[in-house]
């Protein structure tokens, strides 16, 4: 692995929200979180895409809510009492946005250390 490489993947070291999404076990940047909040009535936007859930009002905030079930097409599952929806800061084009996103459990947080990760192969043409 190139010095390049390996420093891109050091970088990802840190520490990692895991939870739960249709089955799967995933992790976030815990540095992206802003809160985890149990599941809460939505407002419904009219003509909205499918993945977009509603809105919340957190604090006198308007926080759009997403439905990574309906954006990614994994099949819908029943909330549960560990439905949450977590608060995250994400960037687009150099814009931070909040949004909440509905996971089915949130597990733990994660100590990810350099020892722990590895680049992706390479492309085979």
């Amino acid at each position: 692995m190139s010095e390049k490489k390996a420093a891109d993947v050091r970088s990802l070291a840190g520490r990692y929200l895991t939870f739960v999404l249709g089955g799967g076990e995933y992790a976030i940047e815990l540095l992206k979180i802003q809160q985890v909040l149990q599941m809460q009535p939505m407002t419904r936007i009219p003509q909205a895409p499918k993945f977009i859930k509603g809105l919340i009002n957190l604090r006198g905030k308007v926080i759009p809510t997403l439905n990574l079930h309906s954006k990614f097409n994994m099949s819908e599952v029943e909330q549960t009492g560990k439905t949450c929806i977590t608060i995250v800061e994400i960037s687009d084009r150099g814009n931070n946005i909040t949004v909440g996103i509905v996971f089915d459990e949130v597990r733990e947080v994660m100590e990810v250390s350099p020892e722990m990760l590895t680049d992706t192969p390479a492309k085979t043409s």
